[in-house]
């Protein structure tokens, strides 16, 4: 298996439809089946190689196969954690799926292709509609994660629209509105079959602005100008078909016209491109003239910028044919915004092995009183200080355990309305996600950020359990929540030689989502209260360093389907994160529960406070020598030790809590300074290497 985590497994011999559009008709004519022993040990083998996905489907309906329980059973008991099910819903009862659900079942990919005439007419089967459409009400009933298939057809296209308001009143997770594969039952009915120019010409009627389920799949963004499944930064697959176990890659066998390539399409490393029977049976027609019109619209001033911005563009894959260069921010950027962070309680769930709130003394709750005293001066600091945005990051232990009556009332008080604009971001490990906590974040436009362990062994709960079973469930629940979602993976020990593993793993996490979730990578630092920790406590810097490179090689390779900070920032040149923005004193503070006042998050796990917000202004602590003194700390290392780095305007000296547990004082370049001159030197060479251009601005020197 590899580094392939996800698995599709046709098992099914029969069908009670017989779709149009079918591609798999022709060889379940020609009996080309998988034997019963080929599908056990491929289940074996997708779990015990580390697939975590694994879809059942078939040379027919899958749960039509006698051995169906039986794969489905084997496939739980192995700890595959997603099981899903590709359906067209026939003879479904709620004791069946309340039965597979407990084997493990937990998303369905349910095909409705139209509302009744058009979906009946497409499968060939009266009464197909009406079964799906009863399928569907039990899944969701049942707790299952549902994705809604529909195959475009010329039975179908004027019907999308009235099937898109049906299923407005379901909470399904997607509906993908699918160009039709040019092979199978194709071939008998190419009548029926739309073209690539139909699709286009319909796209704003079949997927109107503002849409945030329907997605279009295996036709390509220059045609449509809208969402594309493609997009989520799809994966290679393994199958098992009656040819055999092989790898599945989605642009497999598909056509590009030339200009896609020559001129650097933006979206190339992400396009499904062109059905190859369909042109040969067709041809182009005026496929061509629309990608040159895509292109050249792109070489006007500002329109690429506009596209790559859109909400139906949400990814940023680079241009095919070039390498990335780093881009050098600004000198030491400066912040127009204001980051509180804010730990109201020191209480969590969790015992994770990393987590410095292991080794803390218990501090109260934050009371509402308290953070109103805050909110308020934060405001009265932004106006003087000329912030323009207010930023409320709650942080732990772990925050959710205050429930949702408290933020409730915080984020209803603080929403906005004064001079500056507020936000509110959470960093929760999802342990106590439902509902309503769902709902409340999603009304109040939370971000949410969340940590998680790829192996599953060093974030567990107190009594050693590990979280990652109940983790991914809470993420799903999140992510069919449309919530803004953001991944925090601490890099320990135990990672570093796993670099391309943690990578696919976070690249298989985005299909969760309906937008990409970025990716932040930390290395982990000592655990402790206080300071004096070594250079044996840390993760050896040159170690991590190969972790970043060989992330980052992936990462390339595969067309930066998902942001990954700080590798983003450092290709973008701009929004850097605090710790390599060499100004964190001007933009951060953090106030725990008992009102203690820090330079940052970080700085509150340890100690000392640099002031009591009930004793005294946030104005008066914030201009003590304690926080100026940071301000001095990039032109000190800039003169000092980091004189003459090549790499100053990415790192800045990187983050100077690092530094502090290192020295007892953060004006010292970070113990990850090696670490980060290696990935920035490596990307540095391959775009030079390649004719990339200038890459940076020359050496810095004091």
């Amino acid at each position: 298996m590899g580094s392939i985590q996800t698995a599709h497994i046709l098992i099914s011999r029969t069908c009670v439809n017989n779709c149009v559009f079918c591609t798999v008709a022709r060889k379940r004519s020609a009996g080309e089946f998988p034997s019963r022993e080929d599908i056990v040990r491929f289940i074996r083998d997708s779990a015990s190689g580390g697939v975590r996905h694994l879809v059942f489907s078939g040379l027919g309906e899958p749960t039509l196969d006698p051995h169906f329980e039986d794969y489905l059973r084997l496939a739980g008991d192995r700890g595959i954690e997603q099981i899903c099910l590709f359906t067209n819903g026939y003879g479904l009862t709620p004791e069946k799926a309340q039965r597979w659900r407990a084997m493990g079942a937990s998303s369905v990919l349910l095909s409705i292709h139209g509302m009744e005439r058009g979906h009946d007419r497409n499968v060939q089967r009266e009464g197909s509609f009406r079964e799906a459409v009863a399928a569907l009400e039990i899944y969701l009933k049942h707790g299952y994660a549902v994705t809604i298939n529909t195959c475009l057809t010329r039975l179908n296209l004027t019907e999308i629209p009235g099937l898109r308001d049906f299923l407005a009143g379901h909470p399904i997770r997607m509906q993908t509105l699918a160009f039709p594969e040019w092979s199978g039952n194709v071939e008998s009915y190419v009548d029926y079959m739309v073209t690539y120019e139909e699709v286009a010409q319909s796209a704003e009627a079949l997927i109107p602005p503002g849409d945030r389920v329907a997605y279009f799949d295996n036709i390509p963004y220059c045609l449509v100008r809208k969402k594309i499944r493609e997009m989520q930064g799809l994966a290679g697959i393994r199958l098992l078909d009656g040819a055999g176990d092989k790898e599945y890659i989605f642009t497999a066998g598909k056509l590009f016209p030339p200009a896609c390539d020559e001129r650097g399409c933006p979206v190339r490393a992400l396009c499904p491109g062109i059905e190859k029977n369909y042109v040969a049976a067709r041809g182009w027609g005026n496929i061509p003239a629309r990608v040159e019109e895509f292109l050249n619209a792109l070489d006007r001033a500002g329109f690429r910028e506009e596209i790559l911005s859109s909400p139906d563009f949400p990814l940023r894959p680079r241009v095919a044919g070039r390498r990335e260069v780093l881009r050098p921010g600004a000198d030491h950027p400066r912040s127009e915004g204001l980051v509180a962070v804010i730990k109201p309680t020191s209480r969590c769930n969790a015992g994770c092995e990393y987590c410095p709130t292991r080794v803390q003394s218990p501090l109260p709750d934050l009371k509402l009183d308290l953070f109103r005293r805050l909110g308020a001066e934060l405001l009265e600091y932004a106006k003087v200080s000329g912030k323009t945005h207010l930023t409320f990051l709650w942080h732990g232990g772990e925050p959710l355990l205050l429930g949702t009556s408290f933020y409730r009332s915080a984020w209803e008080e603080f929403k906005g309305g004064s001079d500056a604009t507020i936000t509110h971001l959470i960093q929760t490990n999802l342990l106590l996600l439902d509902v309503e906590w769902v709902e409340l974040l999603r009304l109040h436009s939370v971000h949410v950020s969340t940590s998680v362990d790829p192996l599953g062994h060093e974030r567990v709960y107190r009594d050693g359990r590990p979280q990652y079973p109940d983790w991914v469930e809470k993420f799903a629940l999140a992510c069919e929540g449309n919530l803004h979602l953001g991944i925090v993976l601490t890099v320990t020990t135990g990672l570093l030689d796993r670099a391309e593993e943690i990578y696919h793993f976070a690249k298989n996490l985005q299909t969760f989502s309906l937008r990409p979730v970025g990716i932040r990578v930390n290395p982990v630092y000592p655990a402790r209260a206080g300071v004096g920790a070594g250079p044996e406590d840390f993760i050896d810097p040159k170690e991590y360093g190969r972790f970043l490179v060989a992330f980052w090689e992936r990462w390339i390779r595969d067309g930066r389907t998902f942001p990954v900070s700080p590798l983003d920032e450092w290709m973008r040149g701009g929004g850097y994160s605090c710790e390599f923005s060499g100004h964190c004193q001007e933009h951060f503070l953090a106030m725990n529960g008992n009102g203690d006042i820090f330079h940052c998050g970080r700085f509150a796990d340890t100690g000392p406070p640099r002031g009591n917000i009930r004793d005294e202004t946030l104005g008066d602590i914030l201009a003590r020598p304690p926080r100026l003194d940071f301000s001095t700390r990039a032109e000190q290392l800039r003169s000092g030790e980091c004189r003459g780095c090549p790499y100053w305007k990415y790192c800045r000296g990187g983050c100077p809590y690092h530094a502090f547990l290192l020295h007892g004082e953060g004006v010292y370049p970070s113990p990850f300074c090696e670490s980060y001159q290696m990935v920035l030197s490596r990307i540095h060479a391959d775009a030079a290497g390649s004719g990339g251009g200038e890459v940076l601005a020359g050496p810095v020197s004091g």
